[in-house]
């Protein structure tokens, strides 16, 4: 999972690395199709979410949690909550597909993901 903050420990400028540090700015290119890495998300405030389609070609929709971080695991993993992990994170979507450039404007959700329908999909997060 990947953390944002209003604070960041690395800059705007500084590409992410998965799993290290909190970031106020996050860009990634995703090729491989389904459910990527949850994207955490500050407590408070809007984050302006960017869809885009580098290769001109693809599909892609945008998912939301209110469901707490230490719930959500990997890439496209849910931890749940029970020991046999039963409970699953609510999640849903909150752009349904696009294949073009979108900006989508999120409050109240703990972490976003998107999902990769084809293609090749970029993702931008500024909160």
């Amino acid at each position: 999972m990947v953390s944002m903050t209003r604070n960041p420990q690395s800059g705007s400028n500084t590409r992410p690395v998965f799993g290290v540090g909190s970031y106020e700015y996050y860009e990634q290119v995703y090729t491989t199709v389904g459910p990527q890495e949850w994207i955490a998300l500050p407590d408070a405030g809007q984050c302006k979410v960017t869809i885009s389609f580098p290769s001109g070609a693809g599909g892609a929709y945008l998912e939301g949690t209110t469901s707490p971080p230490d719930m959500l695991g990997a890439v496209g993993q849910e931890i749940g909550i029970s020991p046999l992990g039963a409970y699953s994170p609510v999640h849903y979507v909150i752009q349904d597909e696009v294949n073009a450039d979108t900006v989508v404007v999120t409050q109240g959700d703990t972490a976003i993901r998107v999902n990769v329908m084809g293609g090749t999909v970029g993702i931008s997060v500024r909160c």
